[in-house]
């Protein structure tokens, strides 16, 4: 009985800071659970915020004056993955 009070409180305490983090996703059943949790193919992970911060910085400085036409449009393919 010890024990299954130990697991269950464990997955608890897991449960309860996934949660809080955000990592709501991958809780479903099959691959598409699996892929969320990673976020393989998820449009809201980290590295997708921190285009949309760069993208903002960058449209921030052209409308600013801080930067050309030209600077404007080649980090802006830069940060599309453009060549």
């Amino acid at each position: 009985m010890g024990l299954l009070c130990l697991i269950f409180f464990i997955a608890l305490i897991v449960w309860i800071i996934r949660m809080v983090t955000g990592r709501r996703h991958g809780m479903g059943c099959g691959m598409h659970g699996m892929h969320g949790m990673y976020g393989m193919y998820d449009d809201h992970g980290p590295m997708h915020g921190m285009q949309d911060e760069a993208l903002a910085i960058l449209r921030k400085r052209f409308a600013g004056g801080d930067i050309t036409k030209e600077e404007y449009d080649e980090r802006l393919k830069v940060l599309n993955g453009d060549k």
